[in-house]
């Protein structure tokens, strides 16, 4: 079965052979693309990939440490996205992409119940309103 994903290659990366262990970092991007996320840390591998992806087997192999959604996506939503990340057991950083927004902490308070092993943040871009 073929994945439904795109890995943005890191100039940096370990050559093959070289031991999973000394991998950079792996950042997913779900229902977004590598361009309209904030920029990630330096030598971090980014993975693009649709939430219908997102199984056991692909955060096994590529063991990401932070993901990226918008916070409401093609046919889903933040919550979706948290819950997914949940159930596969991640416990990693959520990063919610979103417009700048009033209550932000309402946000983060709806997201919570749905992801209490995550560390859900929220990155504001655009125009202040």
């Amino acid at each position: 079965m073929e994945e439904d994903i795109n890995q943005t290659p890191d100039p940096n990366a370990s050559q093959p052979g070289t031991p999973k262990h000394h991998e950079p970092p792996c950042a997913l991007v779900i229902g977004a693309r590598t361009q309209e996320i904030p920029p990630v840390v330096p030598g971090t591998r980014v993975l693009e990939a649709k939430i219908d992806s997102l199984t056991p087997e692909l955060l096994a192999r590529h063991r990401p440490t932070a993901a990226a959604c918008p916070l409401i996506g093609p046919g889903f939503d933040a919550i979706d996205v948290a819950r997914r990340l949940e159930a596969l057991g991640f416990r990693g950083e959520l990063c919610v992409l979103c417009p700048h927004l009033p209550e932000p902490d309402a946000v983060l308070a709806e997201l919570a119940p749905h992801a209490p092993s995550l560390q859900v943040v929220l990155a504001a871009a655009g125009p202040e309103g």
